[in-house]
């Protein structure tokens, strides 16, 4: 299925990243292995900082929290893989 025709799994609105967010991605992640993620204007709108920028660091810290990394950004929207466990 080509990345782009998947729907949307997440939404980040005027409420922003929260720990219950998180938590869902995790789920999500654990479940299906990529999670699609939407920036809502709502919450774009309340910054006045270049959104690319914001939307690039607000994924950088989504990351980090759910152990996954970012595959794709186009536009207000992001697709999030899970890292791949390395064996020690």
């Amino acid at each position: 299925m080509d990345l782009s025709q998947k729907p949307v799994d997440i939404r980040i609105g005027k409420k922003g990243i929260s720990e219950a967010l998180i938590n869902e991605i995790k789920i999500r992640l654990k479940k299906k292995k990529l999670v699609k993620i939407k920036f809502l204007a709502a919450f774009l709108n309340s910054i006045e900082e270049n959104k690319k920028k914001v939307i690039k660091e607000a994924l950088q810290i989504i990351a980090n929290h759910t152990d996954s990394e970012v595959l794709e950004v186009r536009g207000n929207t992001a697709i999030l893989k899970e890292k791949l466990k390395t064996k020690k």
